[in-house]
């Protein structure tokens, strides 16, 4: 009779652990099959701001020079209208090509002073979600005119030689670098690591209720 009932108590434990198995399947299929993308602030539109430090033969531009960024290329392709450079080299230029499609996705960035223009190392992919994205340029050189302007007298040679921070060392991330991602990725709008530690820690408490209910049927019999 003993043996009777300590089999169907084993079996009621079983069925409890099933239970709670298929309970955290669940879960993990109301939180969603995979995790989303970082989420731009609309994804509809057809918009990308890029903002950063612009840098001329690893010195930091001079305030008030003019930058461009073109898509597609700058003779058939959209041209930003120019924005000015601001202390230390800070510049922010929005691309917008609204429903004209240029024939190639690369953004390329000019500093330009009248037909004089000087292109960026660094080109990058148009994604077109409607976000901002941390991006310092390097220059060979400012524009001629600039050049000679800030080299004048009137400038005092005061532009210091700089080392090009890195993203991290300006406190910003890439939206599409992996510690932006993991910072932001979510699971139905939980993320992702409290929502794991959460689940695993049910899990857990789960296992550790069955064994102990175990060893007491155990020490009864």
């Amino acid at each position: 009779m003993n043996t009777c009932l300590l089999r169907h108590s084993v079996k009621q434990e079983i069925a409890i652990l099933l239970a709670g198995v298929l309970l955290l399947c669940g879960l993990f299929a109301s939180l969603g099959a995979g995790p989303d993308e970082p989420k731009a602030s609309n994804v509809s539109d057809n918009w990308e701001i890029f903002e950063g430090h612009a840098y001329a033969d690893n010195r930091a531009a001079p305030a008030g020079v003019s930058l461009i960024a073109c898509l597609g290329g700058c003779e058939s392709g959209y041209v930003t209208p120019s924005v000015s450079t601001g202390w230390d080299g800070i510049y922010q230029v929005k691309i917008a090509p609204g429903q004209l499609r240029p024939d190639g996705r690369m953004v390329t960035f000019w500093l330009v002073d009248g037909p004089d223009r000087v292109e960026a190392d660094q080109d990058i992919l148009f994604r077109g979600h409607g976000e901002t994205r941390v991006l310092d340029l390097n220059f060979v050189d400012l524009p001629a005119a600039v050049a000679d302007k800030t080299s004048g007298p009137a400038s005092g040679g005061s532009t210091a030689d700089l080392t090009v921070p890195s993203v991290s060392e300006l406190g910003l991330l890439p939206s599409n670098s992996p510690q932006a991602y993991v910072s932001n990725v979510r699971y139905g709008g939980m993320p992702l690591l409290p929502g794991f530690v959460m689940v695993l820690g049910l899990l857990l408490a789960i296992i550790g209720a069955f064994i102990l209910v175990y060893r007491r049927r155990l020490t009864w019999q």
